[in-house]
């Protein structure tokens, strides 16, 4: 496995995903600079949010190595602590920047997906309810192999 993969392949502490961490960090912080609860507040609701995603991914059985997932928090929170920034300087763009990064984000997560479907031999879907369809059976999958 490579150390950088500039590509949706894994890589051993960035890939492209890492962009995708950061830009969700930035969404989060958004989100909260939005909903105006306190930066503290904010930074410790993030951060379990970002470890819980972790677990999830690890669940659902997304290979990582824990360098890898320690990584992905840690840039989601710069993600996170830089969109403050940005937003208290520039006050007037908080949303403007805040909208474009959560469609660049939601953009990029639906292609890394497509991606790893590609990567782990699976058929990319063509439409919304085909993906559905796919996302509910590999549920229904993932819980007949834990049984």
């Amino acid at each position: 496995m490579k150390q950088i993969s500039f590509s949706w392949e894994e890589g051993h502490l960035l890939d492209f995903w890492t962009v995708v961490h950061f830009l969700s960090g930035a969404v989060i912080g958004f989100f909260g600079e939005i909903s105006l609860l306190s930066f503290k507040q904010v930074l410790i609701i993030g951060s379990i949010l970002l470890v819980l995603w972790e677990v999830f991914e690890h669940v659902r059985g997304i290979r990582e190595t824990i360098m890898n997932r320690i990584i992905d928090v840690i840039i989601a929170v710069i993600g996170m602590l830089l969109f403050f920034m940005i937003s208290f300087v520039y006050r007037d763009l908080t949303v403007t920047l805040g909208v474009g990064l959560t469609v660049l984000t939601i953009f990029l997560s639906y292609r890394g997906w497509r991606a790893y479907l590609i990567r782990v031999g699976k058929q990319p879907p063509h439409d919304v309810k085909e993906a559905y369809r796919t996302a509910k059976e590999d549920i229904r999958v993932k819980k007949k192999d834990m049984v």
